[in-house]
């Protein structure tokens, strides 16, 4: 029986690897770990950020829509006249 060349090849031993290339493996890992616990951190960061951007925005447009309110309540408590009728009775705006 002869081999073919499939078989010769799948029988082959493999290669040794080279000195030094688990070690550029690993730190090809670490690199990528790094590099991903890197962009989690700086997602997290900007979407905190944009967040409590977005909260503080929300929350003075709601203090000057109030104190705009506050002005008109004001102004029409100014401009209003009570008129209390001689002799008693209830007091009656104008």
């Amino acid at each position: 029986m002869s081999a073919t060349g499939a078989d010769a090849s799948a029988a082959a031993p493999a290669a040794p690897a080279p000195p030094g290339a688990a070690a550029a493996a690993r730190a090809r890992s670490l690199r990528a770990r790094l590099l991903a616990a890197t962009a989690a951190v700086l997602a997290a960061f900007v979407v905190l950020t944009a967040l409590a951007v977005s909260w503080s925005v929300h929350r003075r447009a709601d203090a000057a829509r109030e104190e705009r309110l506050r002005g008109l309540v004001y102004g029409i408590i100014g401009a209003t006249e009570i008129r209390v009728p001689e002799g008693g009775g209830v007091p009656r705006l104008v």
